[in-house]
């Protein structure tokens, strides 16, 4: 039989191959460079989990290795892998393969986890107070919270409302097929009896308690009118309970306008399921359809939302008729890149199942569609959310189309002896030995809707992920967490190390350097000044750059276009010419008529004759007045063009003299403010210099209040070149296409402002060139004279052998809580080592 070793490091995210080789019994790993056919090797499988791809790694090892004799199967890894592959195997009844568990294992995740969490919370007490803000070391503790993000995803008309509230198990989400907001709803179990809603109002963080009694509206400002709002909102209720005022509420959250309400929380209980009962704080995360306009917003939002989390779990919500669709394709793209979320992990949750054709259902077809194969999953859910929902009501909806359909369905999904008895967890599609498992546990639940609804299993499979999967990535983030202290800690040490040696040092050379010292303090405040000033500055020429005001809103030139127009019209007699061109039909058709008939009454054919020429030179005259007033026509709309650029280039000027002279104002007035500053940053210094006699500190600061002020020029026709602003103004391709006489109003509009907007940055360089630049030299001016006014001084030791002294305590605590942490990472990397499994049983 072929030998083939299974090496599975959850902890490491990898799954290794090996086969041993029969003479020599030496085993080689199964690599890209020496099996490169061999589907073994692609990532999805290496990288992947391996309870999810248990059936596709036999199937392979069965095509690929076996020789005819069999495939003698060993498996190192942890037994919760084992047992997984043991069932599946099992499940075959084929005699071909065997299978053994190695001596040499891995202790399952959630079962090391407690004592993991034990080290970490040892470490907490020991945490160098230099640490007490690092942000590496936050998002670590946060990591090993019991927290559980779930992230619900997909098109909205899939459901994804009615499927959050299955999950929390009432209607705390408005059911609708369109996004209203760009707003991230995040729902989070709460073990109180009471709702919270937070989120941020006018500027202000409030919490609004909801409770049998009605609602209290917590926050530093709360705005009456919020109150108002919410009081009215309760009293037009029919009636009232927590969960329908909690509804009511949150749908006027999501409908407000706020600029920072983006992300609303709700904290409320869940109703009785494996979910509420389990240890793992659920949040609920209602991210981004991937047909709403404002996805990627949504997106950012969640990026806010899930700083410091880990262990998300994404599912995807679709219709079956969906899943052949690609929109999902940039959304997944994107959470690809937010940390947190392990998409190998992703759940594929096939809503409203009950409606779908699935009389002729085969898994590979399901699996072959554009969703599935993006996802690259191989769980599938089949689910009715909305009966899930009524499982959990007792069949009670706000919603009144939900009893409807709900009451429709009821018997499909409880009466066995229904011609369309309904079990939709019989469609999911998972690894065999894991759809073994569910399918018996939903056999077993008492509440048959909710088993045969889809929502059992699916729950409880999130509780597996919760307790089995995540505890990996927590054990993980742990670790690194330990060793992130380890390395900080080390260079505490390290600088403190170094900062004796230097203070030491000083001693000796303080004297000299006390001077120097004094003056780096200057330079140091002056960089700082340079570096702050200079951005702040900036920021304001860029708002001003940025105002609305400074720009021309269409309506300007259509309200030119319209008076230059008019008088066209009567410069060029339009009235005139299409009055002759209307007549003049009229005319020709009466002069034909009276010439026929007069051949008629005389029954001359001469005078017939005579009259069809005639009438042919009237119609010639009626085209020529149609084109002596087209003619005349094109004459007033180039007209109207010409004098339409010769408007915009004088507004155009006439603008950008304006707002030089606005931004000029605007850098004078900066700056003259900053020499202030600067005068009183140095006069400080000066003044806390102990090093100085009180005399000199006195001097020195007269001589700073005393500077005189930089000279900056006020003329802004000094700062830029008119000329060449003026020469910038091409307007370019401004005419309605197929008409070069006319001009598009909307290109008129967008190219001027886009001139301006290009004049302005102009200006704004001009004035960083100048102003700024003067203002930097006036700076080194006075620094200058400072510097040279500072004079010789004696120290002051006793501050330096303190500084010393502290060091060397603080360095002995540190090495003694250093060699701790040690022990504490070697206890953790014990627990997630390889280990002899004594209890092994050879084969079954």
């Amino acid at each position: 039989m072929t030998k083939i070793k299974i090496i599975s490091n959850p902890f490491h995210k990898s799954i290794v191959f090996q086969k041993q080789q029969p003479i020599t019994e030496v085993w080689e790993e199964i690599t890209f460079e020496s099996n490169p056919n061999s589907r073994l090797v692609r990532e999805n499988i290496q990288k992947g989990v391996l309870s999810f791809h248990i059936q596709e790694i036999v199937d392979i090892l069965v095509a690929e290795y076996d020789d005819g004799t069999g495939i003698d199967l060993l498996f190192e890894g942890n037994s919760d892998e084992f047992q997984e592959l043991k069932t599946f195997v099992q499940s075959l009844n084929n005699s071909s393969i065997s299978l053994k568990k190695s001596a040499y294992s891995l202790t399952n995740a959630r079962d090391i986890l407690p004592e993991v969490l034990s080290i970490f919370d040892k470490t907490q007490v020991i945490l160098p107070e230099e640490l007490e803000h690092d942000a590496a070391i936050q998002k670590f503790q946060d990591a090993t919270k019991p927290q559980i993000p779930l992230l619900v995803l997909g098109n909205y008309s899939a459901g994804k409302s009615t499927f959050i509230n299955s999950l929390v198990g009432y209607e705390l989400l408005p059911a609708s097929d369109q996004p209203t907001t760009a707003k991230i709803i995040q729902i989070e179990k709460f073990a109180e009896k009471w709702i919270e809603i937070e989120g941020t109002l006018l500027r202000n963080k409030v919490c609004i308690r909801i409770d049998e009694d009605g609602f209290e509206v917590e926050g530093d400002r709360i705005d009456e009118t919020i109150i108002k709002d919410l009081e009215s909102i309760r009293q037009s209720l029919p009636q009232t309970t927590p969960q329908i005022l909690a509804r009511a509420v949150l749908a006027y959250l999501n409908a407000r306008e706020d600029s920072d309400l983006n992300i609303i929380t709700v904290k409320t209980a869940f109703t009785d399921s494996p979910l509420s009962k389990s240890s793992h704080r659920y949040i609920i995360f209602d991210t981004p359809g991937s047909n709403s306009s404002t996805n990627m917003e949504h997106l950012q939002l969640l990026r806010e939302a899930m700083a410091g989390m880990s262990n998300g779990l994404p599912i995807f919500i679709s219709e079956y008729t969906s899943l052949d669709t690609v929109d999902n394709d940039k959304l997944y793209q994107e959470l690809e890149q937010i940390d947190g979320i392990d998409l190998r992990y992703t759940i594929l949750v096939v809503n409203k199942a009950d409606t779908a054709a699935l009389s002729t259902f085969q898994d590979h077809q399901v699996l072959n569609q554009a969703l599935p194969r993006k996802l690259s999953t191989k769980r599938v859910y089949f689910l009715s959310s909305l009966m899930g929902l009524g499982s959990k009501t007792s069949g009670l909806f706000q919603e009144p189309d939900y009893e409807r359909v709900y009451q429709k369905s009821l018997a499909e999904f409880t009466d066995a002896s229904n011609p369309y008895y309904q079990q939709l967890y019989t469609y999911n599609i998972l690894p065999t030995q894991q759809k073994l498992a569910q399918e018996l546990q939903s056999k077993e639940e008492r509440n048959l809707l909710y088993a045969n609804s889809g929502l059992y299993s699916l729950e409880s499979e999130i509780e597996v992920f919760s307790t089995k999967y995540a505890a990996y990535n927590k054990c993980v983030q742990a670790d690194q967490y330990l060793q992130h202290i380890i390395s900080q800690t080390q260079s505490i040490i390290e600088d403190s190390k170094k900062t004796i040696e230097q203070e030491k040092d000083r001693l000796e050379k303080k004297l000299e350097k006390d001077k120097l010292a004094l003056v780096n303090d200057l330079k140091r405040q002056q960089a700082d000044f340079f570096n702050s000033s200079s951005t702040v500055y900036q920021q304001n020429l860029n708002e001003k750059v940025r105002d609305e005001k400074h720009y021309a809103p269409l309506q300007l030139f259509i309200k030119e276009r319209d008076s230059l127009w008019s008088k066209a019209v009567d410069d060029f007699q339009l009235k005139s010419y299409q009055k002759e061109m209307a007549e003049s039909p009229k005319k020709a058709l009466n002069n034909i008529k009276n010439s026929l008939g007069k051949a008629w009454d005389k029954k001359n054919i001469e005078i017939l004759g005579s009259a069809f020429v005639n009438g042919f030179n009237d119609t010639g005259k009626v085209f020529s007045k149609v084109d002596d007033y087209n003619k005349m026509k094109t004459k007033a709309k180039g007209q109207v063009r010409d004098q339409l650029i010769t408007f915009a280039r004088f507004e155009y000027i006439k603008q950008v003299e304006e707002v030089g002279k606005d931004f000029t104002t605007l850098s004078i007035h900066y700056w003259k403010e900053q020499t202030g500053l600067i005068k009183d940053r140095f006069s400080q210094l000066i003044g806390d210099a102990s090093v100085l006699s009180d005399q000199k500190r006195a001097a020195i600061k007269e001589i700073i209040f005393q500077f005189q002020q930089p000279v900056l020029y006020h003329d802004s026709k000094q700062l830029f070149d008119q000329k060449s602003l003026v020469e910038g103004f091409r307007l370019g391709d401004i005419q309605i296409f197929g008409d070069a006489n006319k001009i598009d109003l909307q290109k008129l509009e967008k190219r001027y402002n886009s001139l301006l907007k290009t004049a302005y940055k102009h200006i704004n360089e001009q004035l960083i060139s100048h102003h700024q630049a003067t203002f930097y030299k006036w700076v080194e001016a006075l620094l200058h004279l400072v510097t040279e006014n500072i004079v010789e001084f004696s120290p002051d030791l006793h501050s330096t052998n303190l500084l010393i002294q502290d060091n060397r305590v603080k360095i002995e605590e540190l090495s003694t809580n250093l060699q701790n942490l040690h022990e504490y990472s070697k206890d953790l990397h014990d627990l997630m080592a390889w280990k002899d499994d004594e209890e092994v049983a050879n084969g079954y």
